[in-house]
């Protein structure tokens, strides 16, 4: 039976417009102690599903087909889906585990911007893909944007609940191997400088 500190801390925000900062800290005080996969799955964060959506919220577990080239990859992704590609059978997205804290913040009020509602079951994003597809796209989040493999995914598909998207990218779960997560921050922020000057691309792991 899931745990219920999700729910709790909806119920504390209340309707009042709580800002970023109080969704960080009502993370550290209200979700101690879960920090590996099944301590998360183990909560009322969202619910398994047997596929992927564009422009859903994920968490699953990760082993990079290529790791031994990679300098760091995250085993943990936390994805907002863009699409999924046929040709690698998998799916790109915006992992925003590569970004710090407050920068997931940024990229989730813009993207809340496009979306029409929330409720328990779904959110609905106009133009579905296009408009993650189209955000993907900005210098910002690229260096956040990668390329999955379905067979390279070894847990179930979490999706998280709409109405959790803000303290969930505070969840200090990412799981970074082969360099700290403040090291990937910074390279990533490198990445967007260098994006703003040059052509975009995505990379596969």
């Amino acid at each position: 039976m899931a745990t219920n500190e999700f729910a709790e801390i909806r119920a504390k925000a209340g309707d009042e417009e709580r800002t970023d900062r109080w969704y960080q800290n009502a993370i550290r005080q209200m979700t101690r102690g879960i920090e590996t996969p099944n301590e998360v799955f183990g909560t009322d964060l969202g619910s398994f599903e047997t596929r992927i959506e564009p422009g859903n919220m994920y968490l699953y577990t990760y082993d990079a087909k290529h790791a031994e080239t990679l300098p760091y990859y995250d085993r943990f992704p936390l994805t907002i889906c863009i699409e999924p590609l046929s040709n690698i059978a998998g799916f790109s997205g915006i992992n925003l585990h590569y970004l710090p804290p407050m920068m997931r913040a940024q990229v989730l009020s813009a993207l809340r911007e496009n979306v029409e509602e929330y409720t328990d079951d779904k959110t609905k994003i106009r133009s579905d893909w296009e408009v993650v597809k189209r955000f993907s796209l900005f210098p910002q989040v690229q260096g956040a944007v990668k390329k999955y493999i379905f067979s390279q995914v070894t847990s179930r598909l979490y999706k998280i609940n709409p109405l959790n998207w803000r303290p969930a990218i505070f969840l200090p779960v990412q799981q970074f191997t082969g360099a700290s997560a403040q090291t990937v921050y910074r390279r990533t922020l490198m990445q967007e400088e260098r994006k703003k000057k040059g052509s975009i691309g995505m990379g596969m792991i």
